[in-house]
């Protein structure tokens, strides 16, 4: 979440929709709400506190840390072993999740609006030109002739 306000938004809509949500924690680094998702796995959303980022000064505060803890922030050098063969570029196969699926609905719903918004045009147009055609007589022949025109062309 971008800030704490976010956090609470959501904190409200969960509320809202009747789904257990825990109060909001202070770490003093952070913020954090609680919650479980449909399959009942705990997830955390957190906010920054304004001017603090343990990421740039990180300190230990534990003070009987596991060894892995004991090794620090940064990425430890000879942990994974090297890779003698990497995938080829040719051998890389991706498989299909729902992200297509999602992404084609979306182009469907902007070409719905699309034809929508073209569709409001049009019949504004048309508006346009029935009501010009009605009350031809409250204009001249000629000043008619070339709205209609200038009308038309334009759609």
């Amino acid at each position: 979440m971008a800030d704490e306000d976010d956090l609470w938004e959501l904190r409200d809509r969960f509320d809202a929709a009747d789904i257990w949500c825990s109060e909001v924690v202070d770490h003093g680094f952070i913020r954090s709400i609680y919650t479980f998702d449909p399959n009942n796995i705990a997830i955390e959303f957190s906010a920054p506190v304004p001017g603090v980022d343990v990421r740039k000064t990180p300190v230990m505060a534990d003070t009987d840390p596991c060894r892995e803890a004991r090794k620090g922030p940064e990425p430890q050098a000879g942990v994974w072993p090297k890779v003698t063969h990497p995938t080829p570029d040719n051998e890389r196969e991706r498989y299909e999740g729902e992200g297509s699926r999602i992404l084609a609905m979306l182009k469907e719903k902007r070409t719905r609006l699309e034809i929508k918004k073209r569709l409001r045009t049009i019949s504004g147009a048309l508006f346009i030109l029935c009501l010009m055609k009605r009350y031809a007589s409250c204009f001249r022949a000629s000043r008619f002739h070339s709205e209609t025109i200038s009308l038309t062309s334009s759609y």
